[in-house]
């Protein structure tokens, strides 16, 4: 189990825990004290158990182990979003060059460089080759559940794939992620992939399919935790009466959540949203002179 005894000694002895205590119907003291001293593995399932004992999530556990920095994937994705929230083109470039001088001959391999075409086609508009296209769709379609690597795959490339696609995917989201809807992280990106959806059937002039995921979020029914969230749903309201005519209670609706952006001081996501609002604004006009 790479070593994970070190770990969970440190984890025990912080709590005050003994291995006769932590050890009861579970396992052995020896059995236990030589995994802490990396001399044997234990059964995964004998493992978690353990963890429950201490009070410590697998999660938890793993990002401690990793000296407290979150798994590569995630790490990868957060710089990757940080570098697209400030436009950071070069940055993105560079890192695609990264992977691909070392891609290999998996799965993940491909699809990681995929992602990266996609976000940088989002910023230049640089096509990315059909054959990308098709492998990253049929992959998304042949996983029956998705994870997260999924939902951050899709989540992060839909612009580029066909809208009819796109569609077809995003209303199959909640059942092909339905294994982990409880989870508040897993669901956050579930609704970031929707409002992505909502973004691209605008952008197409499919605004009847923008209300309909529209109205998956809301019948929902987020909770409040997902704060944002129900206030993205306003702001995309406020798109969706715009594009359809009613241009100053739109306006109105759209200007209050960026309000909310200033107040919260979320620059990336106040600039990103204002310049879509005015480009918004900028279409509108011009399909009315």
């Amino acid at each position: 189990m790479e070593h994970f005894g070190e770990t969970f000694r440190q984890l025990r002895t912080y709590k005050g825990m003994t291995l006769k205590y932590v050890t009861q119907g579970i396992t052995s003291v020896s059995l236990l004290s030589k995994f802490e001293r990396n001399e044997c593995e234990l059964t995964f399932p004998n493992f978690n158990k353990l963890l429950q004992r201490i009070n410590v999530t697998l999660n938890e556990f793993m990002y401690i182990h990793n000296q407290y920095t979150r798994d590569n994937f995630k790490e990868f994705v957060a710089l990757l979003r940080q570098q697209y929230t400030q436009g950071n083109v070069e940055a993105i470039k560079n890192r695609l060059n990264q992977e691909i001088e070392n891609s290999d001959d998996l799965i993940d391999s491909r699809l990681n460089i995929i992602m990266i075409k996609s976000i940088l086609a989002d910023l230049t508009g640089e096509p990315v080759d059909i054959g990308d296209i098709e492998y990253l769709t049929n992959y998304l379609w042949s996983v029956e559940y998705w994870h997260d690597y999924e939902i951050t795959l899709y989540g992060n490339s839909l612009h580029i794939l066909p809208v009819d696609s796109v569609i077809l995917l995003s209303k199959e989201i909640f059942n092909k992620g339905h294994l982990y809807t409880r989870l508040l992280n897993y669901r956050r990106d579930m609704y970031g992939v929707i409002f992505n959806t909502i973004r691209i059937c605008i952008k197409k002039g499919r605004f009847d399919d923008a209300q309909y995921f529209l109205n998956m979020i809301n019948n929902s029914k987020p909770s409040e935790q997902f704060i944002l969230e129900k206030m993205l749903c306003k702001f995309w309201h406020g798109i969706l009466l715009i594009s359809s005519g009613n241009h100053e209670e739109g306006i109105n609706i759209c200007n209050n959540f960026l309000s909310f952006l200033q107040i919260t001081e979320s620059h990336g996501n106040y600039t990103l949203h204002s310049n879509y609002l005015e480009e918004t604004i900028k279409k509108h006009e011009q399909k009315t002179h």
